[in-house]
């Protein structure tokens, strides 16, 4: 039974050529981008899954209350509280604690030392070096090569590398000889090999190589930046993860992390909260990030699955559009097969295993296009996304239930003819003309291509918006580059002098960062003569700063060129003297502050500037404030002429290069520009255009070829009517004009059931921008006339080929 109606459903798909390749096509679109958006999905969710006793393992974390009221997350808690909860919490198994570490790698080499790798920049890149304590190694299980897990990382100067590590230091030498071999970081801590682990080969967010030994933090210079005395604030360069005992209670080790840092931080401490994170939930928890990973954002998981969800769902209804359509050419069939005896069950039978064969080979093409795809998108999604995270038995099971939902209905119309309605075409005729279904599917299929116009409009525009906003700073020609260290030192202000004397450089300013950041350091600045305080941002560089960026003051002056260790001076934005109680800018001219921030600090106000945006606009703009502290700064910000060109600009960035290779000269030269770091903050923005962009050429593909398809039916059961016509003296344009009415009037109920409900869309993603564009109608009536013209053109298209054929092939009788 079963191989009578595989061969007769493959005679069926041979025979109709037309409706087999548009059904094909559709439902290959649709398939592989679901089964890429089913890759991307399990991969981000495997994300450190495979680990023993992962249900075990927690990250502590930490969230930092405001004054103002606003949380922020840290994934990390303050160091002292780690030692204690060590040695008192009896429920915890093992602790450990890692701290991101940058550095350029060497190895000695007769007599000198040859550089394997530069340092990475702390603030774009997640460093693979960790100085880690020894307990890290009993929570996160390695499989060791060479050395000794127990005594590996116990004392200072010790270094575990992974295979991979060791193949770049030492190059194919076995495991257990680059034990006791040298590492040098950052040309003077100089580590001795201790132990050899195995890279791990699946997905996960610990994609460290180096691993320090915690004891050499107190023997170098290192401890200057661990912090580890502080119970006030969390090194955010840190990680603290805990692996608790069989049936111990995470909410009580919270409860008790809570409660130990209140007692010992006081009322000092900034930490408001603790919670422990559980492993496998790391990667999707945007709340809480870190200095070494990316975390896989939900919503773009959740936009990319909606968007392969609707292109299968057009693919089944352009399957369902044409498959009925398809019942007059077969109902023949069925009343002659009725006839023969065969049962409306067993038509039914025969219909979806056609749908399963066709659909069969969609999944076969549609698996050999995932490849190309994801190496064509592979920018945008996880390292490890590939076809082995793909179940078998999956595949079967999305075979039959898209055979299913595509065959079930037009296999209950086709098979539900009686053999005298078989053999009345005209009856049948009549049925096709009244059947509204068709008219429903093609005004859904629309419907859902224009919402996607829509949207990927909206998000251009407000990209556009993003970009070309007034952010109450120039970022036009600025270049900024961070010396090398951690600290400002001689070096850093002979550079900065150098740069200043430089052609084709307009300003230079020493400073702690330019005016816009994902996150800024902030503190508290306190009236001196009311007690009122306000938490606000802190800006900090030299007296060029606000004259580099062209921050408006709007009251008063700018800093002073005196010496830093002189009275204080402060520079504020207009929300800050706002929430400090003064109606006027000027009004704070001369009022006595006082901050904490470098230490107790207290002086007047001298100058007010204009609110700028100190964040992306997501955020509304946050009260600031400005010292004058060039010593705590390490970033040079530096304005080309304007007037230099494309050609001045590349002449000037070579002199600075020069000047930076005269001081570091086995330093790495790194630049960024400003421009480009406030597009990097709409990544997410610009990635969603690209996918929305995509999913709507797509969309509109599908559509267009079943509204092709149905175009053809219909002009099909339309022949000896178009004869007549022209015949009687219709024209061609008259005949096109009358195919396409139907048409046009369905994609016009289309654009009034997209607008609105595009409309309702974009507006709640707009919502998430403090400050964002307007949704103008010019781009609904764009959507609607891109959507009419194509559709016309699909109908026009064989309307036309028909309207010109000749009238005596049309009326020629059977």
């Amino acid at each position: 039974m079963l191989r009578k109606n595989l061969v007769i459903a493959w005679r069926h798909i041979k025979r109709d050529k037309l409706t087999t390749t548009i059904n094909l096509l559709g439902l290959v679109i649709g398939l592989t981008a679901c089964l890429v958006t089913y890759l991307i999905i399990v991969a981000e969710l495997s994300y450190d899954t495979f680990h023993p006793d992962k249900d075990r393992i927690y990250r502590a974390l930490s969230q930092v209350q405001a004054p103002s009221g606003e949380p922020s997350g840290w994934s990390t808690v303050p160091f002292p509280a780690t030692e204690v909860v060590r040695a008192e919490f009896e429920d915890v198994e093992s602790l450990a604690v890692f701290i991101a570490f940058y550095a350029r790698v060497s190895v000695p080499f007769e007599d000198q030392q040859i550089i394997l790798a530069e340092a990475l920049d702390l603030n774009e890149e997640a460093s693979d070096m960790i100085v880690v304590q020894p307990d890290y190694f009993d929570i996160f299980q390695y499989e060791w090569e060479a050395g000794d897990k127990e005594t590996a990382l116990n004392e200072p100067f010790q270094v575990v590398l992974t295979t991979g590590k060791a193949e770049k230091y030492f190059g194919s030498m076995p495991a257990s000889q680059v034990l006791g071999r040298e590492v040098i970081y950052n040309d003077s801590l100089r580590m001795t090999v201790t132990g050899v682990v195995k890279d791990w080969e699946q997905n996960t967010d610990f994609i460290f190589g180096d691993f320090i030994s915690f004891a050499t933090v107190k023997e170098t210079f290192l401890n200057r930046r661990a912090n580890l005395g502080n119970w006030q604030t969390p090194n955010r360069f840190s990680q603290t993860f805990v692996k608790l005992k069989p049936n111990a209670s995470p909410i009580d080790i919270e409860q008790r992390l809570v409660a130990l840092l209140s007692e010992h931080a006081g009322q000092e401490t900034s930490v408001s909260k603790a919670r422990l994170q559980p492993l496998t939930s790391m990667h999707i928890d945007e709340a809480y990030g870190d200095m070494n990973s990316e975390r896989a954002y939900l919503p773009v998981l959740f936009t990319l699955l909606t968007i392969a969800f609707l292109l299968l769902t057009l693919a089944i209804v352009n399957y369902v559009n044409l498959a009925t359509a398809q019942s007059l050419s077969r109902s023949r069939e069925t009343s002659m097969r009725k006839t023969l005896g065969s049962t409306r069950p067993m038509l039914i039978f025969q219909f979806l295993t056609e749908t399963f064969l066709l659909t069969s080979f969609a999944i076969v093409l549609a698996v050999l296009l995932v490849p190309p795809t994801l190496e064509f998108i592979s920018a945008y999604i996880p390292k490890y996304v590939g076809l082995y995270l793909i179940e078998p038995w999956a595949i079967v099971v999305i075979a039959l239930l898209i055979s299913l939902a595509a065959g079930i209905y037009p296999a209950f119309v086709i098979s539900g003819y009686s053999p005298v309605e078989g053999r009345n075409k005209l009856m049948l005729s009549g049925k096709q003309k009244k059947n509204s279904l068709r008219k429903v599917l093609i005004v859904f299929q629309f419907t859902i291509s224009i919402v996607l116009i829509i949207c990927t409009l909206v998000i251009n525009y407000q990209i556009y918006f993003l970009l070309t906003a007034d952010m109450g700073f120039n970022k036009n020609s600025v270049v900024s580059i961070d010396a090398p260290g951690f600290n400002y030192d001689s070096r850093t202000q002979q550079l900065y002098d150098t740069i200043r004397q430089l052609p084709g450089v307009e300003t230079v300013s020493l400073n702690m960062g330019p005016p816009i950041e994902r996150g800024h350091r902030s503190g508290q600045l306190q009236n001196s003569e009311t007690g009122v305080t306000v938490e606000a941002e802190l800006h900090s560089g030299d007296e060029h700063y606000l004259g580099l960026y062209e921050i408006d003051i709007v009251a008063g002056r700018n800093f002073g060129a005196h010496a830093e260790d002189s009275l204080a001076e402060f520079v504020i934005n207009e929300s800050t003297a706002k929430q400090l109680g003064f109606s006027q800018p000027a009004d704070a001219l001369g009022k006595m502050v006082e901050s904490n921030m470098f230490g107790p600090r207290k002086g007047p106000v001298v100058g007010v500037v204009a609110d700028f945006h100190s964040r992306p606009l997501q955020n509304p703009i946050r009260p600031a404030f400005f010292l004058l502290a060039s010593r705590n700064s390490r970033t040079i910000s530096i304005k080309i002429a304007a007037n230099s060109g494309e050609q001045g600009f590349a002449d000037a960035l070579l002199e600075v290069e020069k000047a930076w290779m005269g001081l570091y000269p086995n330093e790495r030269f790194r630049y960024s520009l400003l421009e480009q770091e406030i597009a990097e903050f709409y990544a997410w923005e610009f990635n969603s255009a690209r996918v929305m962009g995509m999913a709507t050429l797509v969309s509109l593909f599908i559509s267009c070829i079943g509204l092709f398809g149905l175009v053809t039916f219909t002009t099909e059961l339309r022949t000896k009517e178009i004869g007549v016509r022209k015949v009687m003296g219709a024209s061609i344009t008259s005949i096109v004009v009358m195919l396409c009415r139907e048409f046009t009037v369905l994609v016009l109920i289309a654009i009034a059931i997209a607008s609105p409900l595009a409309w309702f869309m974009m507006n709640t993603w707009l919502k998430f921008f403090a400050y964002h564009a307007s949704i103008d109608w010019w781009i609904f009536v764009l959507a609607g006339v891109i959507a009419l013209l194509i559709a016309l053109l699909t109908v026009s298209f064989h309307a036309i080929r028909v309207a010109r054929s000749n009238p005596v092939h049309n009326l020629r009788v059977e």
